[in-house]
């Protein structure tokens, strides 16, 4: 194996860690978006029945 495969060998893993770590930071903000679009909604339901 030489130099040139270990290096594509290490930025495909470290990129891999990286697209992985943004997804998961994106799933993490649309989850806490749908979270508080949620709970507005609810809040607006009890104000009306009030």
């Amino acid at each position: 194996m030489n130099v040139n495969q270990i290096i594509n060998m290490v930025i495909r893993r470290v990129m891999s860690i990286a697209i992985n770590k943004g997804i998961n930071a994106g799933a993490d903000q649309l989850s806490k978006r749908k979270t508080r679009k949620t709970a507005q909604t609810q809040q607006q339901d009890t104000n009306r029945l009030s």
